[in-house]
């Protein structure tokens, strides 16, 4: 199932490594992966049946999905402590564009 995913962020670490951080899922996460369509969003993909569309990139971060390989994800509970964190793959699919596009307006 995919869906928008209303917040999230993305910070800059000491190391100048970013972080995505969105709000915990109770799925496990197996094999995920961050599909960046090179403008304004990208779609995570956490499982083979889960997937969350995120809208609006920051642009100060958008140049780093461009050529980073893998990205942090931290997943936050109600209070703000992490509860899962893991590491993902960048890929950079511009065809994506329109798919994504189109799950916003959907």
């Amino acid at each position: 199932m995919i869906t928008i995913e209303p917040y999230f962020d993305m910070i800059v670490r000491r190391n100048a490594d970013w972080v995505l951080v969105l709000r915990e899922r109770m799925t496990p996460v197996e094999r995920p992966v961050l599909i960046y369509d090179g403008r304004r969003a990208a779609l995570l993909r956490r499982n083979m049946v889960e997937g969350l569309v995120l809208t609006e990139m920051p642009t100060s971060v958008r140049n780093h999905l461009k050529t980073a390989k893998q990205i942090s994800v931290a997943e936050v509970g109600d209070d703000g402590n992490i509860i899962n964190r893991y590491t993902t793959s960048i890929s950079v699919k511009p065809e994506y564009y329109k798919k994504l596009r189109d799950v916003k307006k959907g």
